[in-house]
């Protein structure tokens, strides 16, 4: 399998709704669709490549993937994996490993477990969350001076500006080099626009070639097969055509075994793509969420080279709309090898004139201060959090101190120096 490597970096507030509907707020991805850069592609190539666009953009050969976050260290964020879980009061335990569900049970006697969902593993056990805005827009009733039209208050959320990704495109090896060449000059030359409202303020983005990331060793375990789901699968019953939920492992190309439901962890969602080509909405897609992770039990335990064979082929993806960035999974990714989360090494090398190592000593002193101060905050907000659960507790208690009571013990408390004063 052949692969293009590109980090992705947003020069303007990108929008990519998460969902098509009109009514209620709006909600924007928290990736990049690998469709956006199909999209990119194909109205500058289309044309030019006559019969080969059909190799291109149609045939499934060639595969557009969702870019995923990139910090600002260079570490690559991948989908929250389903099967971890963490206490759910923080406070109560120092060891904020989660637990990983997939092969074990709870661990953590007494206290309640909360599934982890939001944000991006990084290597570390970090969660990185994609910078994310709000912008409040009306629209103009140019039959009346330009002022606000009745009725037309809307908002979009949006990625912030100056965000990294990384993406990559995967063909297969029947698809001639010149023609992913041309794929990658028309991805690379400026400018570039993405996502919604892209004759607006909205979607530039640069994007430059960069080296594969090392992918991480997966560890051998023939016994027990963890696929972990890079972006949304969509699966279809051969016999039906109707959109296909409930896993087997003959619809992900593995050997005969049984379905672990028990220890497996799926969210679903369906929405319905709009095609900006088209002017229209896409069929509606039913689909298992990116960062779901499906357990299978083989009949009969896989050698390793049985299961180098099958990564690579699960590499090439699973399912429908493939080119599109669906149907990524990872076999046994090493983060899931042990009951809880094993650290690993996942970075995307930068371009020239990206990361810290050209940052000035000013810049880097701003970096610190930035990280130190989102630090302090999200601590902030875990003290918050126990603080409720601390007075939630308290109401149950017969005599507990009365509303008015706290707030001079907060008066009290404010007037504290120091600890000790306090």
């Amino acid at each position: 399998m052949k692969q293009l490597h590109f980090c992705v970096t947003l020069k303007e507030d990108v929008v990519v709704s998460a969902r098509s509907a009109t009514s209620g707020g709006h909600e924007t991805l928290t990736w990049l669709p690998g469709s956006a850069f199909l999209g990119a592609v194909a109205g500058r190539l289309y044309p030019k490549l006559g019969e080969h666009a059909w190799t291109v953009f149609h045939s499934g050969q060639v595969r557009f993937a969702n870019a995923l976050p990139v910090d600002y260290q260079g570490r690559i964020g991948l989908p929250m994996p389903l099967c971890f879980y963490e206490p759910k009061y923080p406070g109560e335990e120092a060891d904020k490993t989660p637990t990983n569900r997939a092969r074990s049970d709870w661990d953590r006697p007494g206290l309640q477990p909360k599934q982890c969902r939001e944000g991006y593993l990084l290597e570390d056990g970090g969660v990185y969350h994609p910078p994310r805005g709000f912008r409040l827009k009306t629209a103009i009733d140019r039959g009346k001076g330009y002022r606000a039209r009745d009725g037309q208050l809307f908002g979009y959320q949006y990625l912030e500006q100056g965000s990294r990704w990384w993406l990559h495109i995967d063909a297969d090896d029947q698809v001639a080099d010149a023609l992913l060449e041309q794929v990658a000059e028309a991805l690379t030359a400026d400018p570039v626009y993405i996502g919604r409202s892209r004759s607006a303020e909205f979607g530039r983005v640069a994007i430059e070639p960069v080296a594969a990331p090392a992918w991480p060793h997966s560890p051998h375990d023939g016994q027990l097969l963890l696929l972990y789901c890079l972006s949304d699968i969509a699966l279809r019953d051969a016999g039906t055509g109707m959109p296909a939920l409930q896993p087997t492992a003959a619809a992900y190309g593995l050997p005969a075994g049984r379905f672990v439901a028990g220890r497996s962890h799926l969210r679903f969602r369906s929405y319905a793509p709009f095609n900006a080509h088209r002017g229209a909405h896409d069929l509606e897609r039913q689909v298992i969420c990116a960062g779901s992770v499906l357990v299978f039990e083989p009949n009969a335990p896989l050698s390793q080279e049985e299961l180098t064979t099958l990564a690579e082929k699960l590499r090439q993806g699973v399912g429908d709309y493939r080119t599109d960035g669906l149907g990524q999974i990872w076999l046994n990714p090493p983060f899931l090898a042990g009951a809880r989360f094993v650290p690993f090494q996942f970075r995307l090398g930068l371009p020239a004139g990206q990361g810290n190592a050209k940052m000035s000593e000013a810049e880097q002193q701003l970096a610190g201060w930035l990280q130190e101060e989102y630090t302090r905050r999200r601590h902030g907000a875990k003290a918050a959090d126990l603080a409720r659960k601390w007075a939630d507790d308290l109401l149950l208690v017969a005599g507990a101190p009365s509303v008015s009571q706290w707030q001079q013990l907060a008066e009290k408390a404010s007037l504290a120096n120091n600890l000790d004063s306090l």
